[in-house]
């Protein structure tokens, strides 16, 4: 936790703190492409310069219940900035030809790119190329798209025009439920779970995962899908489940460092916490030799 974050948000001023420091860091980008952009202008080239914005996550900001934070599959993640000028194609598009708001995946980029400067796409890529968008021409959408997190916490979810269904496979150190269904619509800040209101559309949001990995990962001769291959150890790279309990021990939150061992270690779906894990992926002995390492009884 950075010294000038706060370690929690306990209250409204702890927030104004945590989105000030961030629109800060946006500050600082902005003035620096500005310089960017002066120097391009100074050496004559602007004109002649391909510029693209993009990021490669967002962040939570409460979403979910996660802060500054890109650990979840959702959509403050995973819903990225993509701005385009292109010297001679996107100067003198009219106001209504500038967006373009179809279901697009950050693959999509490298085609589209090979499709502005002529060149071929390679053979394999799945990205498929909008640069039809970037001429100002009206393009077709995906049904779906599937979103992947694998660092902090492993969950998939599909997005639809309106729907974000979420489905954690192992939670890491993060409280999060086994599934989850939102109208991102109607509730952009994720704030009112529809599964259970919604059995229907959170069956055929399902069917759109299986669908997905099946085409991707199921097929004959597709490489091994590597979710199911570091699930064996888990989203343990960059938030070690010991050290997190003993921050959350050493800060005076030793009830929420118990929650996590008790959660961990859950394997079955009787027990009543929010999630369960799949017992292929981590057996029971590992679970009792981490809440062992966490200073639980196991």
């Amino acid at each position: 936790m950075p010294h000038n974050m706060p370690d929690a948000i306990r209250s409204r001023a702890d927030f104004e703190h945590l989105t000030n420091g961030f629109d800060g860091a946006i500050m600082y980008w902005d003035h620096h492409l500005g310089q960017l952009l002066a120097e391009l202008a100074e050496l004559g080239i602007a004109d002649d310069t391909a510029i693209i914005v993009s990021a490669d996550h967002g962040e939570s900001f409460g979403e979910n219940g996660s802060y500054a934070e890109h650990g979840l599959a959702n959509e403050p993640t995973h819903r990225l900035p993509l701005v385009i000028y292109w010297p001679g194609v996107t100067d003198d598009l009219p106001e209504g030809a500038r967006r373009c708001d179809s279901l697009l995946y950050n693959i999509d980029l490298a085609p589209t790119l090979c499709d502005l400067l002529g060149l071929p796409v390679p053979d394999g890529w799945q990205g498929e190329s909008f640069a039809a968008a970037i001429r100002g021409e009206t393009i077709g959408s995906r049904e779906y798209l599937v979103f992947g997190h694998g660092a902090h916490t492993y969950q998939r979810a599909v997005r639809t025009r309106d729907h974000l269904y979420m489905r954690t496979y192992h939670p890491g150190a993060f409280r999060a439920e086994w599934e989850q269904l939102f109208d991102v619509t109607a509730d952009p800040h994720l704030t009112r779970d529809l599964l259970h209101e919604k059995p229907d559309l959170a069956a055929r949001m399902r069917s759109h995962l299986s669908e997905w990995w099946h085409r991707h990962a199921g097929s004959p001769g597709a490489l091994p899908d590597p979710m199911l291959t570091t699930l064996q150890t888990g989203p343990t790279y960059y938030n070690d489940p010991a050290r997190y309990a003993q921050h959350l021990r050493d800060t005076g939150r030793a009830h929420l460092a118990d929650d996590l061992v008790k959660r961990l270690a859950a394997t079955t779906p009787t027990t009543p916490v929010s999630w369960h894990a799949p017992d292929e992926a981590w057996p029971q002995e590992r679970y009792v030799r981490l809440a062992r390492r966490f200073g639980g009884s196991g």
